[in-house]
């Protein structure tokens, strides 16, 4: 997947042409699983199913119920990806603090293996691996 490579701050990152840089296959599709982490459905005017949501979370309790819908969400929109191995996907959820730490690892056809972490706190969403 093909997409216009952001900087950590998910700002555009400028070239030395002055063009936007492009990302390749592998790091265009992190960077789009990345950016719908922390994106609410809806969001997008031209993809309104894009984005996991997680900010109906915000004032969740660590309860069984919460903890499945999570996983449930997170897997149903990793599963649009052809390039996802869906039985590879594992999702791990630590609740420290008021903060809820969601670890989401999944293997591609390439036989890669790659991993996508984010929190979700009082405030809001935010990417925690930087790669």
């Amino acid at each position: 997947m093909t997409d216009i490579k952001l900087n950590d701050e998910w700002q555009l990152t400028p070239a030395a042409s002055g063009d936007a840089p492009l990302t390749d296959d592998v790091e265009g599709l992190l960077q789009t699983i990345r950016t719908e982490s922390i994106t609410q459905e809806g969001e997008l005017f031209y993809d309104a199913d894009f984005g996991w949501s997680l900010l109906d979370f915000i004032h969740a309790q660590e309860t069984d119920l919460a903890k499945i819908e999570i996983e449930s969400r997170i897997k149903r929109k990793l599963a649009k990806y052809d390039e996802i191995v869906s039985d590879t996907v594992e999702i791990q959820q630590a609740w420290e603090r008021g903060v809820l730490y969601i670890t989401v690892s999944f293997g591609l056809y390439d036989e890669t293996a790659h991993k996508i972490e984010t929190s979700l706190n009082r405030i809001g969403v935010e990417i925690i691996d930087k790669q």
